[in-house]
């Protein structure tokens, strides 16, 4: 089999690692695989990137987008000064006619997350007459029309919501339109796959659920105290991990742990470490040591990482199926998890790790506390 995965960019943020994975994935098992993207960030084999077109005529769609009075740089929505939800046009200025060659070559065109690199309207069909599609759902993008998650109230103001609604028409019908069976839905989580069987844009398509895949030759459990002495990590603490592509990204929680750890008594504080990975810049956690580690390219790093904490935390307020908690599973280590999304799929409740209520930052406090104490009382690792 011949398999191309488009993708925004080849391995810059979890949806992008994801296909990246699975593209080295079907390498290693002797399927023959490429990559096409707007922007490459490695050296991997077989990764190609498509030319951009600087020469089209404006959309009036996307003019209208641009000039939208809330739209700031990096495409995000700023309310008081906040970054909020992630949104994306359903237009590209990228020239698919110029890689015919390689996407003839192709028996399955794999589409990842590809707003800003796919062009719904010059696109789609496009990409159908080379081969069948797969479009794997790394997000509520798909089936929505400018969000990536479905935002609060707050953020979906009337002009947006108006918005919202022509893109989504215009994606519906241009789905409506592909031949029988040109398209294959897969989605990582039970939760996104509900929600494209229920959606107005895919509705008709074929939905499948398969979880992503992780190197398990590279994250796999490894020493606490020989990983804590390699990275100067003290080994009297009691250590939590946090990650996210964009640390300061609401969606992601980083606030609603901080929150949790505020009033923790004192002889709780004082014991506790908080790591961190990920761009963006570091919160402070009231009293509570914390090592804010930057964004790392080397999952070798980040396997170390994971190796170093006594539990990870992943506080999400929206979510697919992260791959911090698969890694951190493959690592040997529990989760405390938000129960949204896909989070759900991927935690055994006191087995491998606890969920906890969205948004609840006194149900998350309590379930570190209880952490806290099967560490205190070395019965933490029996979860591992």
């Amino acid at each position: 089999m011949k398999v191309i995965h488009l993708s925004y960019s080849d391995n810059l943020g979890g949806a992008a690692n994801a296909a990246f994975q699975l593209h080295r994935g079907l390498l290693s098992i002797g399927v023959e695989s490429r990559m096409l993207v707007a922007n490459i960030n490695s050296s991997g084999e077989g990764i190609f990137q498509c030319p951009a077109n600087q020469k089209d005529k404006p959309n009036p769609l996307v003019e209208r987008w641009k000039n939208h009075k809330k739209l700031k740089a990096q495409k995000r929505l700023f309310k008081e000064g906040r970054p909020t939800t992630y949104t994306s046009e359903p237009h590209s200025e990228y020239n698919f006619q110029e890689v015919a060659w390689l996407l003839e070559w192709a028996e399955v065109i794999n589409l990842h997350w590809v707003a800003g690199l796919v062009d719904w309207e010059k696109h789609i069909h496009l990409l159908a007459q080379f081969a069948p599609l797969v479009w794997t759902l790394h997000d509520q993008n798909p089936i929505s029309g400018i969000w990536h998650f479905q935002p609060n109230e707050a953020e979906n103001t009337n002009a947006l919501q108006e918005l919202n609604a022509q893109i989504i028409s215009k994606k519906a019908k241009v789905i409506a339109e592909l031949p029988e069976n040109a398209l294959t839905a897969v989605t990582p989580s039970k939760w996104l796959t509900n929600e494209v069987i229920n959606s107005r844009v895919m509705k008709q398509v074929k939905a499948h659920t398969i979880p992503y895949g992780i190197d398990i030759t590279t994250f796999q459990p490894r020493d606490k105290t020989s990983t804590r002495y390699e990275l100067a990590i003290p080994n009297d603490r009691f250590i939590l991990g946090f990650i996210a592509h964009d640390i300061n990204d609401p969606r992601k929680g980083l606030d609603i742990l901080a929150a949790a750890l505020q009033n923790l008594p004192t002889d709780y504080k004082v014991r506790i470490l908080v790591m961190s990975l990920g761009c963006g810049k570091a919160l402070e956690f009231n009293s509570i040591d914390s090592r804010h580690l930057g964004l790392s390219d080397s999952p070798a790093f980040v396997s170390k990482f994971y190796a170093a904490l006594d539990v990870f935390i992943c506080p999400s307020r929206q979510d697919n199926l992260p791959n911090t908690v698969l890694e951190a599973l493959a690592c040997g280590r529990p989760i405390i998890g938000s129960d949204v999304g896909g989070i759900p799929d991927m935690i055994q409740s006191g087995v491998t790790g606890w969920l906890t209520n969205s948004e609840d930052s006194k149900d998350l406090q309590a379930n570190i506390i209880k952490v806290f104490k099967l560490w205190e009382d070395d019965k933490l690792n029996s979860l591992s």
